[in-house]
Order: C-alpha cells, then sequence, then structure tokens
C-alpha cells in the first residue's frame, strides 16, 4: 500500500551503522517546494558522489546556470565523441581567465586537430612558434601579406633549394 511520511518541522533521516537505501518501482522524485536549495553530499569530508551507472541510458542536467567547481584536477570523458557548443552567437571561451597558464589541445598522438571558421586569428603577446614533423603548407585564395613590423624577415630552406614562385 501507499506510505506517507510528513512532518511539521525540520528532520533527519538516518542510520546508526551501514547503508540507507531508497529504491522505487517507478520514477524517484526528490524536491523542495519553493526556491529551496537541493543538497547533495555537502558534509565536508572526502567522498566521492556518483550519479548514474555506466548502463544507465542518460544523466540529463538542466537549469539556468550550471557550474562545474573542482579543487582538484576534472576530467570530462566519453566513449564517443565530445560536443560543446552554445545556442546561436554567443562564445565558447576555454582558458580565459588572465593568468599564466598552458592551453593544450590534443596530443602529439592525435591524427588530426581541426580548426574551421570563417576567420582564424592567433595573437601572442610573445612568441609564435609553428613546428611539424613532416611538410608545412601555408596557402591563400586572395593577396596576402607575410611582414614583420620590425627586426628581418629570415626563411631558410636548410637542406635544400629556395623556390619562389609568382606565376
Amino acid at each position: 500500500g501507499k506510505m506517507d511520511i510528513t512532518a511539521g518541522a525540520s528532520s533527519t533521516w538516518s542510520t546508526t551503522a551501514g547503508t540507507l537505501t531508497i529504491d522505487s518501482a517507478g520514477a524517484l522524485v526528490i524536491d523542495t517546494d519553493g526556491t529551496d536549495n537541493i543538497s547533495i553530499g555537502t558534509e565536508a569530508v572526502a567522498k566521492t558522489i556518483t550519479i548514474g551507472n555506466d548502463a544507465s541510458t542518460k544523466v540529463d542536467i538542466n537549469a539556468l546556470a550550471i557550474e562545474l567547481d573542482s579543487a582538484a584536477a576534472m576530467t570530462l570523458s566519453s566513449v564517443g565523441a565530445i560536443g560543446m557548443d552554445t545556442v546561436g552567437t554567443a562564445a565558447i571561451n576555454i582558458g580565459t581567465q588572465a593568468v599564466a597558464k598552458t592551453i593544450t589541445v590534443g596530443n602529439d598522438a592525435s591524427a588530426k586537430v581541426d580548426v574551421n571558421a570563417l576567420i582564424i586569428e592567433l595573437d601572442s603577446a610573445g612568441t609564435i612558434v609553428g613546428n611539424s614533423v613532416g611538410a608545412m603548407t601555408l596557402t591563400a585564395g586572395a593577396a596576402s601579406t607575410w611582414s614583420t613590423s620590425a627586426g628581418q624577415l629570415t626563411i631558410d630552406a636548410a637542406a635544400d633549394t629556395l623556390l619562389l614562385d609568382a606565376a
């Protein structure tokens, strides 16, 4: 049959030892009335908080804002593709905090890092370094400029001939 537990004031449901399991044959709904918070795992001790299972179909999180904070490393991993996007023209910002850090995209063993956009802009307060174990190609479909604002521009074909073609 049906069971309702109602209290007229703040209440605690706990065990003095062992696990407290809440299980449902149907949907399990946890909510508060109005705008009161729902807090899970808030005791200030080291613990693992698990949501879902490897066999779960989906973990769906919806809110006006979602914030993920970690005092240590944070890993986002997937067996399939990972998609990150915004609705409309809102920016996608990675590593924008104004502190010195390394932002790594890809790995030496990655097959390809593919960057596509109407405009690609690389800005540096220091040096921009491009290295390739294989060939490097820079191709443009319109008039182009390669210049320095100070100092010399050096092109070195150390192991072969330098070819300049104005065809």
